[in-house]
């Protein structure tokens, strides 16, 4: 579930199905995001053409482990292979 705060203007991931995912702030609009299939970290595409990868805990803490801009388009898409080991992005320029 994504919940946007329309105080701040900021959208939050919060995955209530995970117990121990937090909810996280972006600084804008989140298209798309997958989950690492062997550790506790979220890949979100952002309208602004960022992806950005949180690693989060059993106590609910987070940090954000690395932020990179593929894009000066938005991120439309991503995906992750069955091991984890490579992420994919599309964007608005039909970019891959």
């Amino acid at each position: 579930m994504m919940k946007i705060n329309a105080k701040y203007g900021v959208a939050l991931i919060s995955a209530s199905c995970f117990r121990t995912m937090p909810e996280i702030p972006v600084d804008a609009q989140i298209f798309d995001l997958v989950f690492h299939p062997t550790f506790s970290t979220v890949y979100t595409g952002l309208l602004t053409g960022h992806v950005e990868a949180f690693a989060f805990d059993r106590q609910g803490n987070h940090k954000n482990t690395f932020s990179l801009r593929p894009s000066k388009r938005s991120c439309r898409g991503l995906s992750i292979n069955e091991d984890g080991s490579k992420l994919y992005a599309a964007g608005k320029s039909k970019a891959l």
